[in-house]
């Protein structure tokens, strides 16, 4: 079960399943996303596309939505690849935009608080220019004023000229309130990969307890007297969304 914020599921490698209380039942290659704005309250399930043995390799991201519209309908998406806007950002560096704005693209993930998510891929090439210096800049969308990188993937050589390498699995957080501190620049002589996460800051509480997050105790109470009380999730499909042979035969 899931309640009070936005969810999606990035697969860079593997297939993703999912199933809902909405009804949804959908898979999709990598790489692609699903992604829900889980609201007044959703069940649902994923896996089981992949075969034993497959490697996979993805990305959950969870983001807080306003205490007022966390009670929203839920809403769903799916985007297989060729749906996944890819922008050239320099020579040898492309990104994929999953949510937010870049370049007049648009990410797919239509979340409720602004948001900027994207997967960056930098390359030396081919192998005559293996190992050479490759760069991307670029700036963080006007409006927000946090961001997160996640080298994944390689390593920089630098980021933001601060003459320090930022090795794999390296989170880095920095302050993109200062319109003069919102432009990123990256350098790198390996095949690298870098999520970019970045966002508008609530000011408002958490309460979190397990796979619901709301503002105060009291909303989590009342969330879980109504799984309790079998009247969660509130908006969902009138049949047995449990099992998929029950979804009536579309006309």
């Amino acid at each position: 079960p899931h309640r009070g914020f936005d969810i999606a599921t990035y697969m860079k490698r593997g297939k993703g399943r999912h199933g809902d209380s909405l009804g949804n039942r959908e898979t999709y290659d990598s790489p692609g996303m699903q992604w829900m704005s889980t609201g007044s309250g959703v069940y649902h399930a994923e896996g089981g596309a992949n075969a034993r043995g497959e490697r996979m390799q993805g990305f959950q991201i969870w983001i807080n939505v306003p205490s007022d519209k966390k009670l929203d309908d839920p809403r769903y998406g799916t985007v297989q690849p060729k749906d996944m806007p890819v922008v050239k950002v320099s020579d040898n560096c492309t990104a994929r935009v999953l949510a937010g704005n870049f370049k007049k693209a648009i990410g797919p993930f239509t979340t409720v608080q602004p948001v900027q998510m994207m997967d960056l891929d930098l390359s030396s090439g081919d192998e005559s220019t293996e190992g050479s210096l490759v760069e991307a800049t670029f700036n963080v969308e006007e409006g927000l004023d946090t961001a997160i990188l996640f080298v994944y993937e390689g390593s920089l050589e630098n980021l933001n000229d601060n003459n320090e390498e930022v090795p794999q699995f390296s989170v880095v957080l920095l302050d993109a309130s200062d319109k003069e501190r919102r432009s990123i620049r990256m350098r790198t002589k390996s095949v690298t990969s870098v999520m970019l996460f970045a966002g508008k800051r609530l000011n408002q509480e958490i309460a979190w307890q397990g796979p619901i997050v709301m503002t105060d105790d009291i909303e989590i109470a009342n969330t879980m007297s109504e799984m309790r009380g079998g009247f969660f999730p509130p908006v969902c499909v009138d049949w047995d969304y449990r099992r998929i042979a029950s979804k009536p035969k579309e006309a």
